[in-house]
């Protein structure tokens, strides 16, 4: 019976310290409170992770582009933008593009094929960097590995500010160890987010026009395309 008794006591706090879940606390809370608290410490956690595995392991592993990173994926971990899978690819494809713009451009100034200086504000940068940028766009949109902060990747190699290529393993552990740290926390507040892929697919985000929305997903596009086509064929009155 006394057994009974320190079980029964046990499970009561437990159920407590479940209330401070964020789910529960969202639920029963101000809503917008409570998530801009709970981004606040998961951001501050994430970051602290990172700077300790740096400094015990002396790796670069504190990127500007991961800031965002890990913002979205606390703010909206439901987001295919946020899904790991997204994150991880759409780093490594924008740093190599970025690295590979810089180098191609190094190479060119070297052999005299043009000439002029490569600093912050040389011309030749900023060509190169804008070109990075868009082809890192280019590949995201085609591949489906949309994250938006892998476009800061991108444009921080292009400005050759990631010169040696061993980085790019160091950003992918860095990555690894920040998506697996944000499923982990999300699983222990009861929100939901992938642990490695987008929990629903998109080619594309929701484009609204004035004769209607596009949504560029495999399933409705042809549908949508067409039905823009034939309204722009027949000249219909555009909506104000």
């Amino acid at each position: 019976m006394q057994k009974e008794n320190i079980t029964n006591k046990l499970l009561w706090q437990l159920a407590k310290l479940a209330r401070l879940r964020f789910w529960y606390l969202a639920s029963h809370k101000d809503f917008h409170i409570i998530s801009a608290l709970y981004v606040f410490f998961a951001v501050s956690i994430s970051m602290s992770i990172l700077g300790i595995a740096a400094y015990f392991t002396s790796w670069p592993m504190i990127f500007p582009s991961l800031g965002p990173t890990i913002f979205l994926m606390f703010y909206a971990p439901s987001s295919p933008l946020a899904a790991p899978r997204n994150a991880i690819f759409g780093h490594i494809g924008a740093c190599l593009i970025g690295m590979a713009g810089y180098s191609i451009l190094t190479s060119l100034v070297q052999n005299g094929i043009i000439h002029g200086t490569l600093g912050p504000s040389s011309l030749w940068i900023i060509l190169e960097s804008a070109i990075s940028v868009g082809v890192t766009s280019v590949f995201m949109t085609i591949t489906g590995f949309v994250h938006p902060p892998a476009a800061s990747s991108s444009l921080v190699a292009a400005l050759g500010l990631m010169p040696d290529w061993h980085n790019v393993p160091v950003l992918i552990f860095a990555l690894s160890l920040i998506s697996l740290q944000a499923w982990i926390m999300h699983k222990l507040n009861g929100v939901k987010f992938p642990l490695w892929s987008p929990f629903k697919e998109t080619k594309g985000l929701r484009v609204e026009t004035k004769l209607g929305h596009l949504n560029y997903t495999t399933g409705d596009r042809e549908g949508k395309m067409q039905a823009l086509a034939k309204a722009l064929a027949t000249r219909q009155k555009l909506k104000k």
